[in-house]
């Protein structure tokens, strides 16, 4: 069976975790100073159902992840935050003839076996690798700094040519700039709406819009909704060599889910949000059909 030439898990990431920000306003915006820590947990839960000429084959993956923002300036009203992986915690279960296969992966252990250790190659590159992000208060990524160490170890992840593209230093960029949110200018607004698109590293272009909206603004912390609709507006058609079928149609999409800002503290304390992708592509005379169903829990912690 081919693989897509599109990251599906990747995209509900892009999807589920946009910064945590809320709308643009003296009371409910990121307060940062130098010296600043915060640890941040991600846990995604990821279903993958593929069928193929009728054939149903369906995948599991729970992934929890632990990063570090550290802030090492904040002058003109930038913020330079180092981001760091600091563990990755994986189970992943596929089908099999006996029954589903599990394999469990940690990267706080030091040794690793079958399936595991395989794992632990890939993972192993994103495990501190500093990217320093330029932030405003209100969220909007100015830049993106990668140190030539952590490119150097992107790109030693195994994988295809095409999938180590999505690693070269306008990719890694786009990735992290457009994790970001540019919020509206009149900070009397409740509701608003943003549109970007993006790539990745990818052939196709896609457009994201989220529609946001603020319930009450005198609570605290502030619970603020947001749903999205992703589109693919664009595939240049290039493929690698191995990778031969047709274009992927993007069918299905829905994505929503909420974030609350503590406007006194001045940080995201929390989000959570759910996104559905399904997709279909003609590989030969098979149709192959996934659909990738993803929740994303996300918490923040001053130190």
């Amino acid at each position: 069976m081919p693989k897509l030439n599109i990251n599906l898990p990747c995209l509900t990431l892009l999807l589920a975790t946009l910064w945590c920000v809320p709308a643009e306003s003296q009371t409910l915006s990121w307060q940062f100073a130098k010296g600043d820590v915060f640890d941040i947990q991600i846990q995604q839960s990821t279903a993958v159902s593929t069928v193929v000429d009728r054939r149903l084959v369906e995948q599991t993956n729970q992934m929890t992840m632990d990063i570090t923002w550290q802030v090492l300036n904040f002058q003109d009203g930038v913020a330079t935050i180092e981001q760091t992986i600091k563990r990755v915690r994986v189970e992943l279960s596929i089908p099999g003839e006996k029954g589903p296969s599990v394999t469990n992966y940690d990267s706080a252990e030091e040794k690793q076996k079958g399936d595991a250790k395989r794992m632990g190659a890939s993972f192993s590159r994103l495990i501190d690798q500093p990217v320093n992000l330029s932030v405003t208060p209100q969220g909007q990524i100015r830049k993106v700094d990668i140190p030539e160490k952590t490119l150097a170890s992107l790109r030693e992840m195994p994988g295809s040519v095409q999938g180590r593209k999505m690693f070269d230093v306008a990719s890694v960029r786009e990735m992290f700039s457009q994790s970001g949110l540019q919020l509206p200018a009149d900070s009397t607004e409740t509701q608003w709406q943003f549109t970007r698109n993006f790539k990745i590293g990818l052939p196709q272009t896609f457009r994201l819009t989220t529609e946001y909206s603020i319930a009450d603004t005198e609570q605290n912390p502030v619970k603020i909704d947001f749903t999205g609709e992703l589109e693919l507006i664009e595939d240049s058609g290039e493929r690698p060599a191995e990778l031969d079928f047709e274009n992927v149609a993007l069918t299905g999409q829905k994505s929503s889910g909420s974030l609350m800002f503590d406007s006194e503290k001045g940080n995201c304390v929390s989000s959570n949000s759910k996104t559905q992708l399904k997709t279909r592509t003609q590989y030969r005379d098979m149709e192959i059909m996934a659909t990738v169903d993803s929740t994303v829990e996300m918490t923040f912690n001053r130190q």
